[in-house]
């Protein structure tokens, strides 16, 4: 209920989400939903770092609140 009023936007830069497993390009995804997932469930992290290999990414930015993977 506290993120119901978030409104979405596309993001000025597309990233890869660790909360949704793809790319995030469009208006919509980052809604209240996503944030409350993004604070409830697990990060995948290895699994989105493997995904991004697999399209030939060599080089990460991990950006959170808490350097939880430094």
């Amino acid at each position: 209920e506290a993120f119901a009023d978030i409104r979405s936007q596309a993001p000025l830069v597309p990233f890869f989400s660790t909360v949704t497993g793809g790319w995030v390009r469009e208006a919509g995804v980052l809604d209240g939903g996503y944030w409350y997932r993004n604070l409830r469930s697990q990060v995948r992290f290895g699994p989105a770092v493997a995904a991004l290999l697999s399209e030939g990414h060599s080089v990460f930015v991990e950006s959170s609140a808490h350097p939880v993977l430094v």
